[in-house]
């Protein structure tokens, strides 16, 4: 037996793989529920379990959870609840494949919300690669076909939330440890979605339990895939592999939902892909923590 020696380089790559495996798989469960619980009710399963799953991580730790910053903390969960409310509302309604590609606009809001938010300068090459992501998305809804699902939208949507969340995890990073704002996140959602999901709250049965303590699980894990893989390598490092994602959303597609799309939508999802790279690459070093947050969080 040769002992494998893995490079610091080659564990970042790995990290973000398994980050958007449980990231797809998460989305899939939640899919897989269909009708059984409305999409308010599922961001509450997933923050509420999520939770359960990180509070022993807080114990050992003994993690401080007071913070001054309560307001950009409350900001970041508003922007978390609308996005993981108008994905798991779309999910029930298009491919997993096409929810995937279309997330990977994510990086391209974060530049955009970057340049209007931070102030950051922008160059004429990074406004072309914004237009060639923007293209990409035309190529996924194919609006010229008349077949457009306003469902869509509302994945694009999310991506402008998650973008919006990643602005603000910056920010936060500057004070406050990645263990808090995952708490904070968890915590302040589940309360803001609690009184939406009573609203039409569906009976919960001891067969969901499994499913749902396993996506609390996935979502705490991915948090710190996503943590590891940035403390490892750098963000143009990791985000090119963030296109596995639109791997394991056909593969569950396929298996579990009996669904497939065309061609154009993975030729979108490259163009998409490409630009945030782009993106990416010239983005100032203290600001890519915020884009490749943004690129996994839904």
């Amino acid at each position: 037996m040769f002992p494998i020696s893995i490079t610091q380089k080659h564990q970042a790559i790995l990290w973000m793989l398994l980050a958007n495996f449980l990231t797809v798989s998460v989305n899939t469960i939640a899919k897989s529920f269909g009708t059984d619980f409305p999409p308010f009710q599922m961001v509450f399963f997933y923050n509420l379990f999520g939770l359960l799953w990180l509070l022993p991580f807080i114990k050992r730790e003994d993690c401080h959870v007071r913070s001054p910053r309560n307001k950009l903390f409350f900001l970041r969960s508003v922007l978390e609840f609308a996005g993981f409310a108008s994905v798991f509302f779309a999910l029930e309604y298009i491919p997993l494949p096409t929810q995937a590609s279309l997330g990977f606009t994510s990086p391209i809001f974060s530049a955009i919300l970057a340049i209007w938010l931070l102030k950051e300068q922008n160059s004429l090459a990074r406004w072309i690669s914004l237009v060639v992501g923007f293209a990409g998305v035309l190529v996924v809804t194919q609006p010229w076909n008349n077949n457009i699902d306003a469902h869509a939208w509302m994945v694009i949507f999310s991506s402008l939330c998650f973008a919006g969340c990643g602005i603000c995890i910056r920010k936060l990073a500057s004070s406050e440890k990645p263990l808090r704002i995952t708490f904070y996140m968890l915590v302040i959602t589940s309360v803001i979605s609690l009184p939406f999901a009573l609203l039409d709250w569906h009976p919960l049965h001891l067969g969901h339990i499994p499913l749902l303590l396993l996506m609390g699980a996935m979502v705490t894990l991915a948090q710190t895939a996503v943590s590891q893989a940035l403390h490892k390598g750098e963000v143009t490092l990791v985000l090119p592999f963030t296109f596995a994602g639109l791997i394991w959303a056909s593969l569950y597609g396929w298996l579990i939902f009996d669904q497939t799309v065309g061609v154009w939508t993975y030729v979108g999802a490259a163009m998409i892909l490409s630009a945030s790279i782009y993106v990416a690459r010239h983005t100032p070093k203290e600001d890519t923590e915020a884009v490749e947050i943004a690129s996994v969080a839904g």
